[in-house]
């Protein structure tokens, strides 16, 4: 039994399978069953993916009958890639007479590895501690993954995720809460989402000192939208917060979408009973495509035009 991922919203399209059917136990995954392939060029989704499908299964040794299930992410991202591997998912799917589960790409970002903690702070040289549920909770310092895409114009893609945390999962799956969301993943002007952002960490020192807890606080960004707007960020990181809060650019050759990450919250999603046939398995684009937006500029201005005819 095999679950296959697949993520093709970013620049790099990847692949990655987890073997044996351990993810059914309530229990931590192993990294050595999980096994990933990233192409190498950029947007190439179209001609690579087949491709990297054959060559994540060679690499884990399984066959293409051995998957059991699919976990698709299925956006924000580049349009066309969340098509391409949509398509592919429904295709296989049918093909296997198998289910899949739709990955919301935003929310996939918080299940990056524990030994992505290493990211430097560019506003604090410390490296903060992580949660641990053994630590006393005065200690403990909260983690928030804030993944932006460029959307373009001064918007992006964006949410912000309490890092994923197996032992709160566990305790939480079968009440299938969203308390990991702080944002909601939405389209946002770049303004927008930065002054909810302020907005929810001011809320969070506020909550702690009522608490009498210290507010320790990491944030970490991901996503091409930190190369489209660093100056932007630079700047809000400069904000003087009434607690002990991090600002963080995740690793440039960590910060993009992968298929590991969708496959670990796929996971998380199957253990809840979220798998769906492959007609379910549908795209998440957030927005409008550019061309459909200039047809409704182009409806919107001919009905304008034909009221101020009826007019005169």
């Amino acid at each position: 039994m095999s679950i296959l991922a697949i993520e093709t919203t970013g620049k790099y399209p990847s692949v990655a399978i987890l073997k044996g059917d351990d993810w059914k136990e309530k229990k931590d995954i192993h990294e050595n069953n999980i096994y990933e392939v990233q192409s190498e060029n950029e947007m190439n989704s179209l001609k690579e993916l087949t491709g990297l499908i054959y060559k994540v299964l060679e690499k884990s040794q399984s066959q293409i009958d051995d998957i059991t299930q699919i976990a698709i992410s299925v956006g924000a991202g580049s349009f066309t890639g969340i098509r391409i591997g949509v398509t592919t998912a429904r295709a296989l799917c049918q093909g296997l007479n198998i289910e899949g589960v739709n990955v919301q790409t935003l929310e996939s970002f918080r299940y990056v590895s524990y030994e992505d903690k290493d990211c430097e702070n560019f506003n604090n040289k410390k490296k903060g501690m992580w949660q641990s549920p053994c630590m006393a909770p005065h200690l403990k310092e909260s983690v928030w993954i804030c993944p932006i895409l460029n959307a373009r114009r001064k918007q992006v893609y964006g949410g912000v995720y309490k890092l994923y945390d197996e032992y709160t999962a566990m305790q939480n799956r079968s009440k299938d809460n969203i308390n990991h969301i702080v944002v909601e993943g939405q389209c946002y002007l770049l303004a927008d989402y930065l002054n909810i952002l302020e907005k929810k960490i001011e809320d969070y020192v506020e909550r702690k000192r009522q608490k009498a807890i210290y507010p320790r606080l990491k944030i970490i960004f991901y996503g091409d939208g930190i190369d489209a707007y660093t100056d932007d960020l630079l700047e809000f990181a400069k904000k003087s917060f009434n607690g002990d809060i991090q600002f963080s650019f995740a690793e440039a050759d960590k910060r993009n979408q992968c298929a590991t990450n969708v496959l670990k919250n796929g996971i998380d999603l199957l253990k809840l009973g979220k798998s769906v046939n492959y007609k379910e398995l549908l795209p998440n684009y957030m927005r409008k495509a550019e061309a459909e937006r200039k047809l409704d500029l182009e409806k919107q201005e001919l009905l304008e035009n034909a009221v101020k005819d009826m007019q005169l």
